[in-house]
């Protein structure tokens, strides 16, 4: 399965440079133009495929603080689904 990136900025400049970066290395992406979209897209079926997520810590909306925030408070069903190898490190590590 090809490894999906969540690139997440309201500068839509940023987000079209970033999205190329990662296309040239082969990776797929998929990109929001808020938090509160993001949120969306990651709590969604469409999350389970996202991987990585490139997160802009400074938006008008929702800002990549509380986005994070927001991930940390999930459920521990919607980690259940999204298990990869070294899981558990990567979660400690958003602590």
């Amino acid at each position: 399965m090809t490894q999906t990136i969540l690139i997440v900025d309201d500068d839509p400049v940023q987000r079209r440079l970033l999205e190329a970066a990662i296309s040239r290395m082969g990776l797929a992406t998929l990109t929001a133009p808020g938090g509160s979209p993001a949120l969306d897209l990651l709590f969604s079926p469409k999350g389970e495929q996202i991987s990585l997520v490139v997160l802009d810590l400074m938006m008008p909306d929702v800002d990549g603080i509380q986005v994070l925030s927001k991930l940390r408070a999930a459920p521990a069903t919607f980690w259940s689904s999204r298990q990869a190898p070294n899981a558990s490190k990567s979660r400690s590590a958003m602590r």
